[in-house]
């Protein structure tokens, strides 16, 4: 409701199971299949965390980044168990968590999710048919990157305040935008990129309209921390819903992977002005103690 919620990573409802092949035969680079899959989440999430997927409904396919996300509901129609999105997302989370445990690297492969022994979508992260040959360049990227033609790439700043701020604004809603500033610790871009996966299945959980009072965790290898909260607001102000959070997300994300500044963040959510939020991606200064505990 209204009064906001505080969320923390989806866990496996009971009953809940899922089946992984990989194809190592076919490497994909993970950044890319992190990037997909935080464009699916955050549209999977659009229809609701509880929301019915019919068994007629139509092949998925999303493809962007130089890879293609596919999902069919593996449902018949008198079966009790119906697909709902939180299987969609928390078995591509599984697929993908299968994929960082490979110490070859990120590589092609399917999921099927099971409720209670049903089947209910089978997932396919792969390659386009015609990719295999344009896999020599890495211009697959410009063209779906939100930043403007004219913006200069940034260069890396060591600067502690958010002072020193870049915008990204919704090219759907020129009230809405996402400012920020990194804070000169960098990191690998698939720990970036995983704790943002990460955020955005927080975030699925929530309702669009839901006032998103704090949410936060780590991605799979706790390496770094993610952190969103909104500002209790006064009568005036707009909330910051969980549709603003991962749309939010979609915007920041690539265009901090694509200006290859990939390290600490802090960011707030604006609308018409207003700052309605914030949060930050960091690193967990206590990952290395427990690695080596």
């Amino acid at each position: 409701g209204s009064g906001g919620s505080h969320l923390i990573y989806p866990k496996d409802p009971p009953g809940f199971g899922v089946f992984v092949d990989l194809d190592p035969t076919t490497p994909i680079l993970a950044e890319r299949i992190y990037l997909i899959a935080l464009t699916a989440v955050a549209d999977w999430a659009h229809s609701g965390w509880n929301h019915i997927w019919s068994h007629r409904y139509p092949k998925f396919s999303l493809e962007k980044y130089g890879v293609v996300l596919s999902f069919r509901p593996l449902t018949m129609v008198k079966q009790k168990h119906q697909l709902k999105t939180s299987e969609l997302i928390l078995g591509l989370l599984h697929l993908i968590d299968q994929m960082e445990k490979r110490e070859e690297g990120f590589c092609a492969g399917t999921v099927s999710t099971v409720m209670g022994k049903q089947p209910t979508a089978f997932i396919r992260l792969a390659l386009p048919e015609k990719a295999a040959a344009a896999l020599g360049g890495s211009s697959w990227f410009t063209s779906d990157n939100t930043a403007s033609e004219d913006d200069t790439a940034t260069e890396t700043r060591t600067t502690s305040s958010l002072a020193n701020t870049d915008r990204v604004i919704d090219p759907e809603d020129p009230n809405f935008a996402i400012a920020y500033a990194t804070k000169g610790e960098k990191m690998p871009c698939v720990d970036l990129l995983s704790a943002a996966l990460y955020a955005m299945a927080t975030a699925a959980q929530g309702e669009n309209n839901e006032f998103c009072q704090d949410l936060a965790g780590f991605n799979g290898q706790s390496t770094v921390v993610y952190r969103v909260h909104g500002i209790r607001p006064t009568e005036s102000m707009h909330l910051l819903v969980y549709e603003q959070v991962r749309r939010g997300l979609v915007l920041l994300i690539p265009r901090l992977y694509g200006e290859a500044m990939c390290g600490e963040v802090q960011f707030t959510f604006e609308w018409g002005g207003d700052v309605l939020g914030g949060g930050s991606f960091e690193l967990n200064e206590f990952a290395g103690v427990a690695a080596a505990q």
